[in-house]
């Protein structure tokens, strides 16, 4: 059998580990805010499927842990109201679940 003939069909499973890195972060509600850069991790797990020499379809999972803390000036209600002067501490422990999935095409 050709290596061609042998990509076909081939699936990979993986798992890892690596860092996140919060930069910048927007916050609709909060008005005046600023917040702390963080560093935090990703766990991630997915697989190829080749369905021809070329090309395939991709799906991994990953599971972000970060937290971060900042301050806000004020909370935009929205109108009528408006912006509400409002000194505070925020505080976010998020921990999303991202799921993605495509098109592969290998050289």
């Amino acid at each position: 059998m050709s290596q061609r003939r042998r990509r076909c069909c081939a699936s990979r499973l993986g798992v890892g580990l690596e860092p996140s890195f919060l930069l910048f972060l927007k916050d609709g509600f909060s008005t005046g805010g600023s917040y702390d850069p963080t560093v935090g991790l990703v766990f991630q797990g997915g697989f190829d499927y080749m369905l021809a020499e070329h090309w395939g379809v991709f799906f991994d999972m990953k599971k972000i842990f970060a937290q971060s803390k900042g301050t806000a000036t004020g909370i935009n209600l929205g109108p009528p109201i408006g912006v509400v002067p409002v000194g505070s501490t925020i505080r976010t422990s998020g921990q999303p679940w991202l799921a993605t999935a495509g098109l592969t095409y290998r050289f």
